[in-house]
């Protein structure tokens, strides 16, 4: 989820084992797991490796969450509660506590969920789900391609995550829609950006 590991890179279940100093059958149940969400991808010798989006993928993923983050985020302003509040502002601390990549990512993996959690919306909420994981990839990737550092990351994102909570503590639907609309269109354009570069720099 950090996005520390590149498009392609092969991942060896016993490599990855004696690294985490741990049996083989917890890092094949996790492989399984992250393969189902669509941050692994089998070959068909099966190999795992981390999959690459393509352009298309990229912008297909950013028009799903377009239409799901919004509805969301409005839900959530309408119907938490304050357990949800709660547990969206420990979230919130241990974000401001990160001082790594790998701890921002899982901060704003789980950002992500509480608010799909405070929407109160079961069958939405399993679409997010179903997406998660590739959703999550796209969010690497974007980040790789900027090239911005975990802080920088971690200030924006920080800024971002309070901006909504505060929207949706206050239950203004309409305006935390406005805001995740706005993130997403700047995602779009910084996407689009990135592309263009990418092409540029392969002549």
């Amino acid at each position: 989820m950090a996005g520390t590991l590149a498009a392609g890179t092969k991942i060896a279940e016993q490599a990855t084992a004696e690294r985490l100093g741990v049996s083989r059958v917890p890092v094949r149940e996790a492989a399984i797991a992250l393969e189902r969400c669509g941050l692994l991808v089998r070959s068909p010798t099966g190999r795992l490796r981390v999959p690459a989006l393509t352009e298309r993928d990229m912008a297909e993923l950013l028009e799903v969450r377009q239409f799901i983050e919004p509805e969301l985020v409005r839900m959530a302003a309408e119907r938490h509660g304050p357990d949800d509040i709660a547990a969206i502002e420990r979230n919130l601390a241990g974000l401001r506590a990160a001082r790594d990549l790998a701890r921002v990512s899982l901060c704003d993996a789980e950002f992500h969920d509480l608010v799909a959690a405070a929407s109160h919306q079961p069958r939405l909420i399993q679409v997010w789900e179903l997406l998660r994981g590739q959703f999550l990839l796209w969010i690497a990737c974007s980040q790789r391609r900027l090239g911005r550092t975990a802080e920088d990351i971690r200030r924006t994102t920080l800024a971002h995550h309070s901006a909504i909570v505060s929207l949706i503590r206050s239950r203004d639907s309409e305006g935390a829609v406005r805001y995740v609309r706005d993130l997403l269109e700047v995602a779009a354009h910084e996407m689009r950006d990135a592309l263009a570069r990418d092409v540029r720099s392969r002549r």
